[in-house]
């Protein structure tokens, strides 16, 4: 066995590695004083504190983002999260933090969203330590507000309960919270989010969760964690990056890039890489951006697609792009159907495809529950599907559905 593993290690070091591509800037909006963004589908939803609204964008064409709409928020808008149709932000003053603003909005509609729901948090000692966010289709996460405490709601930003003791970036896995400090993650128990339970610290990163797979940079080295299992993660496999600490997943991609206010932007430079994930144990270098492009700050970084990469630096929202390209062991992953809204009930509007395309539904084992060529209008009618979870096509493009 020692012997076997011994010659595949030295084959592994004797196969010359590919050659990373180039990212290149495919667009840039001007945008006023961005700090953060959040891509679902075919929508970049930004945090325009400049503006104070929440500005939704159409990247269905990457190259020329349309905003569709600009919503005023009731404070200086900071952190924006997206999960399908429901988009949440924060808004808080600038400086000494007293309070700060939490929101939900549905935009089904991209050019007109909805308000759902709020929360006001406020506490009795002003505090420069901004709180953050985080979301999935079961939870809103608030940290730090006051500092130290975490608000916990369901997705209509209903209060669900608080737990005190904890900070830090956060990502949801199911009904468990990891909160990053430093080089830990405590792993908070959300069964019953009315008592959260901390289920104890590790020496790992982990700030961003897709499906089972979870990722984080640690010590200039992109991390891949098995989640199935969310009160034990597994370490599957890592990768050395250029040190860049904010991570967005999309399909088998991930990206890294650096972030953090400059104090100029002369001689400031993206460090935007991208490895193949799609074999977690073995992640590969896959395209880097090659410093090209300067910039004053970098807000937030966000993914969408196999090889789609948005970041905002505060004055622009910006799109990368490389060429995604299937090999003989890897294909490429099919592009992500727009839809909404999602979860849906009775029927299902698809937006930018084309009438007459076959549309067709799977439930989790495969079996076709639905196959129907798109109305003129674009609406499915899914009245016939029993609530749970599908995966729907058109074409060659995907997105998992949920039926209520």
């Amino acid at each position: 066995m020692r012997q076997f593993l011994l010659i595949a290690t030295l084959l592994a070091l004797c196969t010359p590695a590919a050659r990373a591509q180039s990212i290149t800037r495919v667009a840039s909006v001007p945008a006023s004083t961005v700090l953060d963004i959040a891509v679902s589908g075919n929508r970049a939803c930004l945090a325009n504190f400049g503006n104070n609204t929440l500005d939704i964008y159409d990247v269905s064409v990457p190259t020329a983002p349309v905003l569709r709409s600009s919503t005023q928020h009731s404070l200086r808008i900071h952190n924006v999260a997206a999960v399908g149709n429901k988009v949440y932000s924060i808004g808080y003053a600038s400086g000494n933090i007293t309070m700060a603003s939490v929101y939900a909005f549905d935009i089904s509609n991209p050019a007109a969203p909805v308000g759902i729901n709020g929360a006001l948090l406020s506490t009795p000692t002003a505090q420069t330590q901004p709180p953050t966010m985080v979301a999935s289709a079961s939870f809103v996460c608030v940290a730090g507000m006051p500092n130290g405490v975490i608000h916990i709601y369901d997705s209509n930003m209903n209060v669900l309960g608080t737990y005190s003791g904890a900070s830090g970036d956060m990502s949801l896995n199911g009904n468990v919270l990891y909160l990053r400090n430093n080089s830990f993650t405590t792993i908070l128990d959300l069964s019953n989010p009315a008592l959260p339970v901390n289920r104890g610290s590790l020496p790992i990163t982990i700030t961003s969760v897709q499906g089972t797979k979870g990722y984080g940079v640690q010590n200039a080295t992109l991390r891949i964690y098995d989640v199935s299992s969310p009160l034990a993660p597994l370490l599957l496999g890592s990768v050395a990056n250029n040190g860049g600490n904010q991570v967005a997943v999309s399909g088998t991609t991930v990206f890294t890039n650096s972030g953090g206010i400059r104090s100029s932007p002369v001689g400031n430079r993206y460090t935007l890489q991208a490895f193949d994930a799609s074999t977690p144990g073995a992640p590969v270098l896959r395209a880097t951006e090659g410093g090209l492009y300067p910039y004053e700050s970098v807000g937030a970084l966000s993914a969408n697609g196999n090889n789609l990469a948005f970041i905002v630096d505060a004055a622009n929202l910006n799109v990368f792009s490389f060429r995604a390209t299937a090999t003989a062991t890897r294909a490429a992953a099919p592009p992500a159907l727009a839809c909404y809204p999602n979860p849906a009930h009775a029927s299902l509007q698809l937006p930018y495809t084309k009438a007459g395309t076959l549309v067709t539904v799977h439930d989790l084992t495969g079996r076709v529950c639905l196959t129907t060529p798109l109305a003129a209008d674009g609406l499915v009618n899914i009245g016939s599907l029993p609530a749970g979870l599908y995966s729907l096509r058109a074409g060659q493009a995907t997105q998992k559905l949920v039926v209520e």
